[in-house]
């Protein structure tokens, strides 16, 4: 028989055709060279070893029926194949064909002898946590998850727990998610900030520090000091707690010079970006737009606020419209503009006839009466 060195490796392979031909669109076509490659290498083999390769691979004439044998088999190809059945079919139908694979191995994992471990099956149990949430069925979701024991979780099955809490506002559940991630070790970003989510809508004693904890907790992981890892991920703090808790994780307790010091940190990501050649994230932008020729600002700059970029603020602005022209899309359309009517109000020829020029040598589609107001301010200071 196929030893299972041999059933592991044929297996990655089917997996990743699988996972291909699904992703190009091609399902069908990708479900019939597994079954083919089936049939020929079961053509090749005494009957005994036919009977060995269809309990690996699981194929038989009845699509729906066909499946895998866990105790042969590989969590790539459970994964691949589910996701097939899900394109093929539907949900429910790629759900029916997991479950049936689950139940029918299920004597397998506990068995003593088994040599396939519940964390051998991560990948595909993930996959159908996520179809189950994907079906709108967190209760049976949190079923599974809680059938699935701590060695078969990795930080994605955590993490894909607490974004179908957040989404259904289960607070309780978010922390809960949170701390059996920390005792297993399966902390990731994205799971720490749901769990900060979750702290800024409860109404918890010295939310600060709980949420400074799990900031801790994550800056650990990533191998940071928590202060750099808050003002590395400021902006996605922003829109996980808010405002007001994000400015007081960044110790920036006047509330007078906040935006000052929020404009301070948009200039550095942006210059650290730009010199890495990096695509500068969207919130960076609409801050130095928005904030650049801030009344609070030049107030902060006035009083000599310690650590302040003297960059003016038209040119700083244009750089920002720039960066938006240089990789455009739709949704960014209202922000350039803010940008460039910014720019009209402060009469700023030199940045209006910049920002028009790449405009039309780019073909970047703007409304007519943005161009004309950029124009005007060109003519009339000419």
């Amino acid at each position: 028989s196929l030893s299972k060195t041999e059933q592991t490796q044929i297996s990655r392979v089917i997996a990743k055709m699988l996972r291909h031909s699904v992703n190009a669109g091609q399902h069908n076509a990708g479900l019939y060279v597994a079954r083919y490659i089936n049939t020929n290498i079961a053509k090749k083999k005494k009957s005994s070893m036919k009977d060995t390769v269809v309990s690996f691979f699981g194929f038989d004439d009845h699509e729906r029926e066909s499946g895998l044998n866990l105790s042969s088999s590989s969590d790539e190809l459970l994964s691949a194949m589910t996701y097939a059945y899900e394109m093929k079919y539907n949900t429910n139908e790629a759900l029916y064909f997991f479950f049936s694979e689950w139940d029918r191995s299920a004597s397998l994992r506990e068995s003593p002898h088994s040599d396939t471990p519940d964390q051998t099956w991560i990948k595909s149990c993930n996959t159908a946590l996520r179809m189950l949430i994907k079906q709108d069925d967190l209760e049976r979701a949190v079923l599974f998850y809680k059938a699935i024991k701590p060695t078969g979780r990795n930080p994605e099955t955590f993490t894909i727990m607490a974004k179908a809490y957040v989404d259904y506002r289960r607070w309780n559940n978010v922390a809960a998610c949170y701390a059996d991630a920390k005792r297993y070790n399966c902390l990731s970003e994205q799971l720490a900030f749901y769990a900060l989510e979750d702290i800024a809508n409860d109404k918890i004693q010295g939310k600060i520090k709980v949420l400074r904890s799990v900031a801790a907790d994550i800056a650990k992981v990533k191998g940071l000091k928590t202060g750099a890892w808050i003002a590395d991920n400021y902006w996605e703090l922003k829109r996980s707690v808010g405002f007001h808790y994000v400015r007081l994780l960044m110790w920036w307790n006047d509330p007078n010079e906040t935006q000052f010091r929020e404009l301070q940190l948009a200039k550095q990501h942006f210059d650290r970006n730009r010199m890495n050649g990096l695509a500068t994230n969207k919130d960076v932008l609409a801050c130095l737009i928005k904030l650049a020729d801030s009344d609070r600002v030049k107030a902060s700059v006035n009083a000599g606020v310690d650590g302040q970029d003297s960059r003016e603020a038209a040119p700083l602005i244009c750089e920002a419209v720039l960066e938006i022209c240089y990789n455009f899309n739709s949704e960014d359309r209202d922000l350039m503009a803010d940008g460039i009517y910014k720019l009209v109000e402060m009469g700023a020829k030199k940045e209006c006839k910049t920002i028009t020029d790449l405009i039309e040598y780019n073909g970047i589609p703007v409304d007519d009466e943005l161009l004309y107001s950029a124009r005007s301010v060109i003519d009339q200071i000419s």
